[in-house]
């Protein structure tokens, strides 16, 4: 085995599975915690969509990535392939909208903090950040469906 084998063995498939499965159990644990609140605030809506998000990519990055490193034959196998081609779309959108809400909430924290005045002047749900962020996490994927393709031998 050569070192780079290994190190991929390693980091890709041990440690990404310990880890992202301790992602997904942290994430499971904040949408639990963030539903439950008494008063849903802007702020917990944020957090609650954005724990959806990271999980969907978490879990599906462990799903794609971690389990072939632990099994080299995984790619061989039809199923994995066709598998692969139709999640991997859905992570991408994990991603794109974990990365935007984790914007909107930099700028809701922001005009909280830096502007409070500002903030209770102004009365804005958090679907004003979640809707458009899912729609476009959404729409900016849409290629990714159409990027790959398996073919059987």
């Amino acid at each position: 085995m050569s070192y780079y084998s290994l190190f991929n063995f390693i980091v890709e498939g041990i440690l990404l599975i310990i880890v992202g499965g301790l992602g997904v159990i942290g994430n499971i644990l904040c949408i639990i915690w963030f539903s439950t609140k008494k008063v849903q605030k802007s702020f917990h809506q944020l957090m609650l969509t954005l724990a959806v998000y990271d999980g969907v990519y978490v879990l599906l990055s462990v799903i794609l990535f971690g389990l072939p490193s632990l099994n080299q034959n995984m790619f061989n196998y039809s199923w994995f392939n066709h598998l692969f081609i139709a999640l991997l779309p859905f992570a991408q959108i994990g991603l794109t909208g974990s990365i935007y809400l984790t914007l909107a909430i930099a700028i809701e924290r922001y005009t909280t903090v830096c502007h409070p005045f500002f903030k209770l002047s102004h009365s804005w749900s958090s679907t004003l950040y979640i809707i458009p962020i899912s729609m476009f996490s959404v729409l900016y994927n849409i290629p990714k469906f159409y990027e790959h393709k398996v073919e059987d031998k």
